[in-house]
């Protein structure tokens, strides 16, 4: 997993990111979509929300001729494949174009609705420029909460941070808190939501940097969210056994550190320590004693 995401991180800032806030409707239902554009890959991803709704729905894109195709798939029941739901057919898609004009299609029903978008704001990153505070909608959300990322710009020629994060309530759009961050941006990804106190209720977590995130509990009296004092580390969330689990690679990858806690007062407290290494022999990871890297 660590390795899947520092490759992630390179892919991520090597080349200029264009990302794009749009409003507008579909059919007469309004909505609000960024659209971004990954060039290492030529592709494109984006996340919009109907405003009555502020559930995060996520898609992926290319064009096809001179539009650009958005579409979202969902998993089958019973199933480990999924299938094509609903497509957005942007025409003459350009992100220098102020006004978008396209099609919602319900590929089940082949339902079909006018889109139209008005561009907010966009960005190409990097670039020779600073701006003030702008917002991404997050991909993920909790079952009556969204969050938004706050970024700035304040510097030309370096990259925009994340600076804040804003959980709004479903429907009614309140902001509930605002959170200060100074975290690595991942533009509408960097809100995971998970119960991380085994608690039963939907916590999260903000991405800070490679291996670091930022985790947020939800107390269940007040269902207010604050920030914890777990580890600000990449950890892994044992939901059956109750335990907290956090590795640290050595020896040019060959051998894992593993601390396994349990959660006192919502307090990480460290229960056990162990070592794996890699067998090629069973082509296994299996438990080791630690002699020293050679």
């Amino acid at each position: 997993m660590k390795k899947l995401i520092a490759i992630f991180l390179v892919l991520f800032s090597v080349a200029a990111f264009s990302q794009t806030l749009y409003s507008g409707s579909i059919g007469k239902y309004p909505i609000q979509i960024n659209i971004h554009y990954y060039p290492h890959k030529d592709k494109y991803a984006a996340v919009y929300a109907y405003d009555k709704q502020d559930t995060p729905l996520n898609m992926d894109g290319y064009m096809e001729d001179k539009d650009l195709i958005l579409e979202r798939y969902e998993k089958t029941p019973n199933s480990r494949h999924e299938k094509l739901v609903e497509s957005l057919r942007l025409k003459n898609f350009d992100f220098k174009e102020k006004q978008i004009y396209g099609s919602w299609i319900d590929e089940v029903t082949g339902k079909d609705l006018t889109l139209t978008l008005s561009q907010t704001f966009h960005t190409i990153e990097p670039e020779n420029s600073d701006w003030a505070e702008r917002e991404f909608l997050q991909s993920t959300s909790a079952k009556d909460v969204y969050f938004k990322i706050a970024y700035k710009k304040p510097q030309q020629g370096k990259l925009a941070r994340a600076s804040k994060i804003k959980v709004l309530e479903k429907v009614t759009d309140k902001i509930l808190h605002e959170f200060q961050i100074d975290c690595k941006l991942l533009r509408m990804s960097n809100i995971s939501v998970e119960d991380y106190n085994f608690d039963g209720l939907e916590d999260f977590s903000c991405f800070k940097e490679e291996d670091q995130n930022i985790y947020f509990l939800r107390d269940p009296k007040t269902l207010k969210y604050y920030r914890s004092t777990f580890l600000e580390t990449y950890l892994r969330f044992d939901q059956k056994k109750k335990t907290i689990e956090e590795v640290k690679t050595l020896c040019k990858d060959k051998l894992d550190v593993h601390f396994v806690y349990k959660l006192v007062n919502n307090e990480m407290v460290l229960i056990k320590k162990f070592t794996t290494s890699y067998d090629p022999k069973t082509d296994r990871w299996v438990e080791t004693s630690f002699g020293g890297c050679k």
